[in-house]
């Protein structure tokens, strides 16, 4: 018995070996959506409302590192063959998409695919050496709400390049409390989006999330110029008092949140100086290169001098 397994091992052992020797280069493929907040664990979300967008991104890969008598076989050779992409390579991907539930076939006219963006020049020929990767960010038409299993294959000379397949959601904003959160903030931030729309949206998020002084401070900061100084100051009391009651019941939180109640009392007495000289001063929101961070910067018209900031 002890023979058979050891034998069943060797075999196993060498059909491994064969097969990694046989195609011991591969490319990996791999494709991700531009997607916003999963709510509850759901899969990653786009809305049925806006364009598809997709990331293809091909990496060309030594297969394995086989390990043999304890010790690690040589890396990947001087000589190792590299993977050659056509031009325009991503108007070769071919889209199968699935809908999760009965498995139905979505069709995705390729043809009316649209480059975003590419990692290089695609409109040449691309060489890939082994760890180097090209990717390529399309543009497709918009889904219907569903469920989606989506895989790409990509025929170049000699082979097809196929991925894994990867799940998304796509929803129409309106299946419960928490997606109409994020879509309402997709919405504000979608390019191009008038202010009437932003402060609808924000609106609507003050009724679905009373406790968050963070949109009251927004409506505050983007009707700087478009409302009367009285709207503004009301809506940053709104989010000062709420950040106030956070405070008293979450000590660990305190100081944060008076550096923030801080900010934002320093942003209200720059709303009035700029209200009072009108056509001498400008007053920016200015945030930092993450976006998690801001600043309130009152200058002089026409000049880059700075009369004062916020903390």
């Amino acid at each position: 018995m002890k023979m058979k397994q050891t034998i069943l091992a060797v075999l196993v052992a060498v059909c491994a070996l064969s097969a990694s020797a046989a195609e011991p280069y591969r490319a990996s493929v791999r494709v991700t959506f531009a997607s916003h907040a999963a709510i509850d664990g759901s899969l990653p979300m786009t809305f049925s409302d806006e364009p598809f967008h997709a990331t293809v991104t091909v990496t060309w890969i030594h297969n394995v590192t086989l390990i043999q008598g304890g010790e690690e076989l040589p890396g990947t050779p001087a000589d190792a063959p590299e993977l050659q992409l056509p031009a325009n390579w991503w108007r070769r991907i071919e889209w199968e998409l699935k809908e999760t539930k009965g498995g139905a076939s979505v069709a995705v006219d390729r043809t009316r695919a649209r480059l975003l963006g590419a990692s290089q020049d695609s409109e040449a020929p691309i060489v890939l050496r082994v760890g180097e990767s090209a990717s390529a960010t399309i543009e497709l038409d918009k889904l219907p709400q569903g469920d989606y299993i989506a895989q790409v294959r990509i025929p170049v000379t000699g082979r097809i390049l196929q991925s894994n397949k990867t799940a998304v959601a796509v929803r129409n904003g309106n299946e419960s409390a928490g997606v109409r959160r994020v879509y309402l903030r997709a919405r504000m931030m979608a390019p191009g989006v008038g202010y009437e729309a932003q402060k609808e949206a924000l609106a609507e998020l003050t009724q679905l999330e009373p406790d968050n002084a963070a949109n009251y401070e927004l409506i505050a900061d983007i009707g700087l110029y478009r409302e009367p100084v009285d709207a503004t100051l009301s809506n940053y009391d709104k989010a000062v008092a709420l950040l106030r009651e956070r405070a008293s019941h979450s000590p660990a939180e305190r100081n944060l949140l008076e550096a923030k109640i801080a900010s934002i009392e320093d942003a209200k007495s720059m709303v009035l100086e700029y209200k009072s000289r009108p056509g001498q001063l400008d007053l920016t929101v200015e945030y930092d290169t993450f976006g998690t961070g801001k600043r309130y910067v009152l200058r002089e018209r026409g000049s880059a001098k700075v009369i004062r900031s916020s903390r």
